[in-house]
């Protein structure tokens, strides 16, 4: 059956799951947190990690999903391989190397992710899986949300241990998508409830599907916050361990 090895690298950790595509199964996963913030010394984890784990075979499909909130969503017809650095830029500054700034099409909706990705990054991972796909986090959440192509009002939440992502379809179409900051299951909901109450679906019927890839919260008491809250009793909350995971089959 058709292996698809699927690679989320964080700012402090890197997770690789093995999954059948057919039946999106996960049958192994890694998890490696990084002792360093030095690239040379990530570099040699990641290196002696994916060769302990046998992880360096010969998968049909791989797939990397790089997580940071240094990313800015562009209309698709403003931009193009010559600018999308100005528009970064304008966003961020000129903090960043110019090298170090990529960006993912997304012409379904219409729309550009581009983001600061750390130059090692492709050059660790492109030499290891000459044929890998490397994306931005948040292109590949909105890839999977788009072809879900839910009517009703559908929001994920995607946690990690430094910040969440917060997306949100309505009748098909994306209205919002941010990453935030955040300390503690509150401050998940301060946004999350901001957010559907200036788009006036708070108190529709839904869905907010939230998962997490080495949170430093309890998505147990982050569900049960919401359900408590009177203006979202018609919003269907639930956990999606691998949501994430199942993103990344649509991406290759």
């Amino acid at each position: 059956m058709a292996t698809q090895l699927c690679i989320n690298i964080t700012g402090t950790s890197a997770h690789f799951a093995e999954v059948l595509r057919s039946s999106e199964e996960v049958v192994n996963h890694y998890h490696l947190q990084f002792s360093s913030f030095v690239e040379e010394e990530i570099k040699t984890e990641l290196l002696t990690f994916i060769h302990a784990n046998n992880l360096r075979r010969d998968f049909d499909e791989v797939s990397l999903a790089y997580w940071n909130n240094t990313y800015t969503l562009v209309p698709f017809s403003l931009i193009d391989s010559k600018n999308y650095t100005d528009a970064f830029t304008l966003c961020f500054g000129d903090h960043f190397a110019k090298n170090e700034i990529d960006y993912n099409m997304l012409p379904q909706l219409g729309i550009s992710s581009i983001f600061h990705l750390p130059s090692w990054i492709k050059s660790f991972f492109i030499v290891k899986y000459p044929r890998i796909v490397i994306q931005h986090a948040s292109t590949l959440f909105l890839r999977g949300m788009n072809q879900a192509n839910s009517f009703k009002p559908t929001v994920e939440i995607e946690v990690n241990d430094q910040h969440f992502y917060l997306n949100v379809f309505v009748h098909g179409e994306l209205k919002f998508s941010n990453a935030f900051e955040y300390n503690h299951v509150n401050d998940i909901v301060y946004h999350t409830l901001l957010v559907l109450q200036k788009l006036e679906i708070s108190k529709e019927s839904g869905e907010i599907a939230i998962s997490a890839l080495n949170a430093k919260i309890d998505l147990k008491e982050l569900k049960e916050t919401f359900t408590s809250i009177d203006e979202l009793k018609n919003i269907r909350l639930e956990v999606k361990e691998h949501q994430y995971i199942k993103h990344h089959l649509l991406c290759v």
